[in-house]
Formats: C-alpha cells, structure tokens, sequence
C-alpha cells in the first residue's frame, strides 16, 4: 500500500488522527468528502428521507471532491491505494460503488458488497457501544443489522445515476474526471 485516501471531516480527523498521516512512506490524501458544518442536501426533517437521495445529492454538491478522489486512484496505478472514511459505509461506499460501477460489475453485486459493511458496522457497535445516534435496543436486536447499508439503497442510487447522468462514466466526466484518467482506472480494476 502506498497511497492512503482519507475521507473523514475535519473533526473526524482531529479526533481520530490518521497513523499513517505524516509518514514518509505512504502518500497521505484528505478528501474530504462530506465538508465540514451543516450539511445542506440531508434534509433530516422530512422522516423517512431516503438515504440514496442523500448520497445522490452529496454526489451532486460535492462533485469536485469525489473528482479529487478518483483522480488519486487513478494516479495511483502500480501501487495500492486504500481510501476510507469513519465507518466504511457511507461516503467509502460511494466511492466503491464508482469504482466497481466503472469495472462493470452488476448493481446487485455492488449494492450487495455494500450491505456487507453493515456486518463490520453492528460488530464494532457491539464492541464499542452504539453510537449516539443508535438505540441500544436496535443493536441488541438485530434491527441495526437490518437498516444499516440497506441494498436497496445502493441499487436505487445506481439507478438515479444512471437517470441523472448516463451511468458512472458518464457522472466522472460531468464531474471533470478526464478520459484517460477513468481508462486507467477501469483498465487497472478489470483483466
């Protein structure tokens, strides 16, 4: 591994720091992908706001960030690159869904590879305590399991982008991610 890609918030950052940040050894990226501060395209007060809709906007408002972060990638070849956010689920999977959606793999493969981190997720709440915004009764329950990295979620969110921009290709270039640097990407993720 050489290239280290952190999609953390300026807080998550200072309360967590990165080890691997100032090492010489490792080229340390914050992408910073979600911004600091209030975060206008969740609306949080309607119930029930779906949570593809949510990433599509961040998509949609953060576009140069995520160009930053596949550029990275796409620079990156020959080496290993590992990119990750605080729980590796939101933001990491946003990403990985455009990585693999450039590799051509299936939506349901990406949107199932993506409930996976919901597994990681209730075994590190159960470790540490749920979070603030979790009930305790959701994880000892099992409930957490089941509304965490929900696959309908990913899969509907493919289909917006596909929708809204032709599919993943066609949201790197509108974001600026060049021709040659998504031909990289896709050659070095596919034999």
């Amino acid at each position: 591994m050489r290239t280290v890609v952190d999609l953390r918030t300026t807080e998550e950052t200072l309360t967590q720091p990165c080890s691997l940040a100032g090492d010489a050894r490792f080229d340390y990226r914050r992408c910073n992908l979600e911004g600091d501060g209030p975060i206008p395209w969740y609306d949080l007060s309607q119930e029930n706001w779906p949570l593809s809709d949510s990433y599509a906007s961040l998509l949609a408002h953060r576009g140069p960030v995520v160009r930053d972060v596949l550029a990275t990638l796409a620079s990156s070849l020959g080496t290993s690159t590992v990119f990750f956010c605080a729980g590796g689920t939101d933001r990491t999977g946003l990403i990985a869904a455009l990585v693999l959606g450039l590799a051509g793999v299936p939506d349901d493969v990406i949107a199932e590879d993506y409930s996976l981190s919901a597994q990681g997720l209730v075994r590190r709440f159960t470790a540490e305590g749920a979070p603030s915004w979790m009930s305790p009764d959701d994880l000892a329950s099992g409930r957490a399991l089941a509304t965490l990295a929900r696959p309908e979620t990913m899969i509907e969110l493919l289909r917006i982008v596909r929708k809204s921009y032709g599919g993943v290709t066609g949201y790197l270039r509108s974001i600026g991610v060049t021709a040659e640097e998504i031909e990289r990407l896709r050659l070095s993720l596919v034999e």
